[in-house]
């Protein structure tokens, strides 16, 4: 059985510290170390959240159509009637 061997034919020469280099960015170890370092300072960041104050607002609003702008007229209407007040009883 006749064994095919490729070689690359680019002469590009690189160094040690680059063959290193290039080790460390694409080993899936080393990127996945470094994975469990971000979560656990994310982790940390969470736990610590809980001893910071807390504060809430709430609001609402809404228009009857009973009285509007404080004035002493109710305000009866239907669509398509003309506007009429009519005094407090």
């Amino acid at each position: 059985m006749p064994l095919l061997v490729l070689a690359q034919t680019d002469s590009t020469t690189i160094t040690l510290g680059q063959c290193i280099e290039a080790a460390l960015n694409n080993n899936p170890v080393i990127k996945e170390s470094g994975n469990e370092v971000s979560i656990s300072g994310l982790a940390i960041e969470i736990a610590q959240s809980g001893l910071y104050p807390v504060f809430s607002a709430e609001a609402s609003g809404g228009l009857s159509g009973v009285y509007r702008l404080g004035n002493n007229y109710k305000i009866r209407r239907c669509i398509g009637e003309p506007f009429t007040p009519v005094a407090k009883r």
